[in-house]
């Protein structure tokens, strides 16, 4: 994947998260919004991967380890995510439940 691929993927990925950030109406929507991110990141990562092992310099080996930290970030945010939204639906039968 030329620089230029990957400037355009992380453009659109950035745009992805900040839209759906920003138009999420809930925390499951927003779990799901993050689920996607995590897995173009970890295919990015993996894309990067199998970059550098086909041609092993430093800028390939430097672009690699950016991908991977990137993707370990989104599953952290997709696990937080996840996190709430399963907060909230606890929270939606416990008011929903009679007491």
């Amino acid at each position: 994947m030329s620089m230029k691929h990957v400037i355009v993927t992380l453009a659109a990925a950035m745009t992805l998260s900040l839209t759906s950030a920003l138009c999420a109406q809930t925390a499951t929507d927003e779990a799901a919004a993050a689920q996607d991110y995590k897995r173009m990141t970890m295919d990015e990562a993996t894309a990067a991967d199998d970059k550098f092992h086909a041609n092993r310099t430093q800028a390939n080996m430097l672009a690699r380890d950016k991908a991977e930290a990137e993707a370990a970030e989104a599953i952290k945010q997709a696990h937080a995510a996840e996190d709430r939204a399963r907060a909230d639906r606890e929270s939606a039968v416990k008011a929903a439940s009679p007491r």
